[in-house]
């Protein structure tokens, strides 16, 4: 089978995406013209932190600094990473530790923002593993539309649910998602401190 190569003239590696490699499909994801890879040598000699800030850029209208480097995983879903010696991080966690201080044990870095790409450290805060989880969107699996609303095929009715300290919270079946999804933000709003989405949902209507 052949490998299909990157379609950016010269490259010759393996197409990832749209007929790009990983590096070119980035360069087009966050709107650079395309140009050969190679940015090591373009920030030899800097320092750690005029590197990092090399890979970053904050023109989003939003206030995200959206890192422009290499990522976990490809798309929305990754978030950036930095090579720091022989190891790699996670770039926004390099920025939090450099501009605000160490992250202590226990504890993660949340964007309050949901850009997975974004470093700006006034969006990042400090949470517990728990928190972190409360501020979650929609999984991709999920049909609904909505955060802990699910299809019960058998009843033929929607029902929600929410889980707090290993406790499944069941708030009813409703023949409509909106009206479950409403029982269950009402419920995550009691339960939750960092349910962001909720909160400006419940703002907003």
């Amino acid at each position: 089978m052949t490998t299909r190569k990157c379609s950016f003239d010269g490259c010759g590696k393996a197409s990832h995406a749209r007929g790009l490699c990983s590096g070119h499909w980035n360069q087009w994801y966050v709107g650079k013209a395309l140009r050969p890879l190679g940015k090591k040598s373009e920030t030899a000699g800097l320092s750690i932190e005029d590197r990092f800030w090399f890979y970053v850029d904050e023109r989003d209208f939003n206030g995200c600094w959206n890192w422009t480097g290499n990522r976990t995983k490809p798309g929305a879903r990754g978030y950036g990473k930095f090579g720091v010696g022989q190891r790699e991080i996670v770039a926004h966690r390099f920025a939090f530790e450099l501009l605000v201080g160490p992250v202590p044990e226990g504890f993660e870095i949340d964007h309050i923002c949901r850009n997975r790409h974004c470093v700006n450290p006034s969006h990042l805060r400090l949470v517990t593993r728990k928190q972190n989880m409360e501020h979650q969107g929609v999984q991709e699996k999920n049909t609904s539309g909505f955060r802990g609303v699910h299809w019960d095929k058998r009843r033929q009715s929607w029902y929600g649910k929410v889980q707090h300290n290993k406790r499944q919270y069941f708030v009813g079946y409703f023949s409509s998602a909106e009206d479950a999804d409403s029982a269950v933000v009402s419920l995550r709003n009691e339960l939750f401190t960092h349910n962001d989405l909720d909160k400006q949902a419940q703002v907003a209507s």
